[in-house]
């Protein structure tokens, strides 16, 4: 398991990989520091609006 920044540490580093390969790359954060640490070109969004476009929203709103 990683421990705080070593879980950053890690997006930054996957992210980098990926974008420098060329691909289309984003992270779920609203973390302003892992934001700012992402290469240039890389999307962010925030974590509702992923689970929003996965879907997720309909699950919770049907549990409850």
């Amino acid at each position: 398991m990683l421990d705080g920044g070593e879980g950053d540490d890690e997006i930054v580093a996957q992210a980098r990989a990926r974008a420098e390969a060329g691909a289309d790359v984003s992270v779920a954060t609203a973390d302003r520091g892992l934001i700012a640490r992402l290469p240039e070109g890389v999307e962010t969004v925030e974590q509702m609006e992923f689970l929003r476009d996965l879907g997720c929203d309909q699950l919770r709103s049907e549990e409850h």
